[in-house]
């Protein structure tokens, strides 16, 4: 097995799941309850249970011939509804075998859970557990400041914003301590993609605004819906006026955001606010202006208190899958309880609605993007500062992302180690307004919905870079050509990461923030720690993010690495060649002149932090008559330059 345990970072999620299978009565007294699956304990939703019925029972709940009275016996009055609606047997992973049972409220669940479960029409029973935000949500609004990037000519949009995003293009100047490069490698990638539209995110998070000037044309639509007539399901598929996804916490259309439920915002600005277009932030995937970005879907299943249930995440899956997303972008996750083993909780949560619902999308045969014979699922690892990615981002399947800050070195806050997959910028906690640049700018809104920006901080933001760089990545196969699997296609994200660990050393210490519930105080309380964050030195994934690197491993071009000031030494092998290297990656590298080959070796120096290629020219079959033609034939290698390489070369 591969991990353990992700957490909604600033609006951080917290579920605690059982390691053993018993159930609590209205006394307290445990009585066994083997068909009990999901989370036994935490708090739960009054009068609702998700029950998944038996094959048998399931045919006659859709032909409407299901024992209602006896199976409900004691619930008084009841609704059954399906979890998935229009989900079928074809569909697998017994979706169709999911209900959403509503009854009186005076009954209390675990008393329903007992009733229920003791008919033989049943199979499986879930609390409709919510799911509680464990971290404030702590943010700063974008006020203008002098830039103190050394030169901004070299930015490759005209977002307003650019120039303070140090996630996307760190040249070292944004706080004392920053290193030239710690970001996420995405500057040389958007000369060969800069997104596709056909890539389609899903946001599962609170809302997208919708009506955000940098995020409008970055949305999905759904054309049966917008086409259709308000108040109608246009497009037959269970939801009404889903135009741009679907609101599962308020059951409607439009997303719910303001200034205190704007994470998802926050999050979609990351991956596609529209690149290049004179205004506000640039992003990763959002295109170079001429409508080309990749496309994000709103699956609201978070309030703006921070609260969700383990039924609207169910939903949210199946909905994302069915109506075309090929990543799910999910920065929440679900906690360990003391004393319980990862085998455990997977265990337990292999049989839950949710689970259940991620397989489905992860399905091959429900993929959704002709580059990946799979969707992909990015996770948050969690904001307790503990050796242990949260669930679902600990399975083997999912991608479980940890936070640095623009020194290159982890968040204190960051959780590191099992299960822990790939680093991304996060940002760094703060205690001040003068200290926001050092974390993530993005999209956000203010009240009445009003645009804004702000920073946030967290692996919640950590998380859409690496899904910003997966839709870019596929993106980019697209444009190329290629299909790849999703185990290959995630070993090559792996495997490009940049290193981070020679920033670490044994006396690195860095602030985190610590968010708990006081009983006394009847409210959060927020404390700034130092930890010892040399504790995470090989434990926050394979490395940094680096989306050249990746797109480069999707091509199969074979990637050089140095440091900036260091001669590289690449061998070209036998035969006589003629090298070319474009302006572009000579600016990118800061290279000047061409480099040249002797002895079957070039040897060049980068005096900056970049990336680019190298053309080598050959030929065969040289007539010294002149009369048979000799064929040219060339290859390609890629040069990058990063602030750090591991001693091994740049390899795992």
């Amino acid at each position: 097995m591969k991990k353990i345990t992700t957490g909604f970072a600033i609006v951080a999620a917290l579920l605690c799941t059982s390691c053993i299978r018993e159930n609590f009565s209205d006394s307290g007294k445990m009585a066994e309850t083997s068909k009990l699956v999901g989370n036994p304990f935490g708090e739960k939703e009054d009068g609702n249970l998700l029950i998944r019925l038996t094959a048998e029972a399931a045919k006659d709940m859709a032909e409407g011939t299901f024992a209602y009275d006896e199976v409900f016996d004691g619930l008084g009055e009841v609704c059954v509804e399906p979890l998935f609606p229009g989900s079928s047997e074809n569909d697998g992973h017994n979706l169709h075998k999911w209900y959403a049972l509503s009854f009186d409220s005076s009954v209390s669940v675990e008393t329903a859970a007992e009733i229920v479960s003791g008919n033989e029409e049943i199979e499986a029973v879930q609390y409709n557990s919510i799911l509680k935000s464990t971290h404030n949500n702590e943010s700063f609004e974008y006020q203008a400041v002098p830039s103190t990037r050394s030169s901004a000519s070299d930015l490759p949009f005209d977002d307003l914003l650019l120039k303070d995003q140090w996630d996307l293009i760190n040249d070292g100047t944004v706080v004392e301590g920053a290193v030239a490069g710690a970001d996420v490698g995405v500057k040389d990638a958007w000369r060969l993609t800069a997104g596709d539209p056909r890539v389609v995110v899903a946001i599962l998070d609170q809302g997208v605004a919708i009506n955000h000037p940098d995020l409008k044309d970055a949305l999905w639509i759904n054309e049966a819906e917008v086409n259709g007539t308000d108040g109608k399901d246009d497009d037959g598929n269970g939801y009404i006026d889903d135009k741009n996804g679907y609101n599962f916490a308020y059951d409607k259309g439009r997303p719910s955001v303001g200034p205190k439920s704007d994470h998802g915002t926050h999050i979609a600005g990351t991956i596609a606010a529209t690149n290049n277009n004179g205004y506000g932030v640039s992003s990763i995937a959002g295109g170079s202006g001429k409508g080309d970005g990749v496309r994000v879907m709103t699956c609201q299943t978070f309030k703006e208190d921070g609260q969700s249930t383990s039924g609207w995440i169910a939903k949210a899956f199946y909905y994302a899958a069915k109506n075309g997303a090929c990543i799910a972008q999910c920065s929440y996750g679900y906690s360990e309880m003391e004393g319980m083993s990862s085998y455990e909780i997977s265990e337990w949560m292999r049989e839950s609605a949710e689970y259940e619902a991620l397989q489905f999308f992860l399905n091959p045969e429900n993929a959704n993007c002709e580059a990946l014979e799979s969707n992909i699922a990015v996770y948050s690892a969690g904001n307790f500062n503990k050796p242990a990615s949260l669930y679902p981002g600990a399975f083997r399947e999912c991608i479980s992302v940890t936070a640095f800050g623009p020194d290159f070195l982890p968040g204190g806050y960051s959780n590191y180690g099992a299960g822990c997959d790939i680093s991304a910028p996060g940002g760094d906690i703060v205690e001040n307004v003068p200290d926001a640049p050092c974390m993530i700018l993005s999209t956000s809104v203010k009240d009445m919905g009003q645009p804004s920006f702000t920073y946030k901080y967290g692996t919640s933001m950590a998380c859409p870079h690496v899904s910003g760089v997966v839709a870019l990545g596929a993106s980019y196969a697209l444009k190329i050509g290629k299909k790849f699997s999703r185990e290959d296609f995630t070993s090559r994200l792996l495997a490009s990461a940049n290193d981070m660990d020679g920033y670490l050393t044994e006396s690195t210490n860095k602030l985190w923030v610590n968010t708990y519930f006081d009983n006394t105080k009847e409210g959060y309380v927020t404390e700034y720690k130092s930890t010892d964050v040399f504790v995470k030195k090989g434990k926050m994934g394979t490395g940094a993010v680096d989306a050249w690197k990746f797109l480069m491993a999707l091509e199969g071009t074979p990637t050089y690495l140095t440091v900036p000031g260091k001669s590289l030494v690449v061998e070209t092998g036998p035969g006589a060649y003629t090298l070319e290297i474009d302006q572009e990656s000579k600016e990118s590298l800061g290279i000047t002149g061409t480099p040249a080959i002797s002895d079957g070796k070039i040897v060049l120096t980068c005096s900056k932090v970049g990336a680019g290629k190298i053309r080598l020219k050959g030929s065969v079959g040289k007539d010294e008559s002149g009369v048979i033609p000799e064929l040219d034939f060339y290859k390609e290698i890629s040069i990058v330059s990063r602030p750090s390489v591991a001693q091994n070369g740049g390899w795992l």
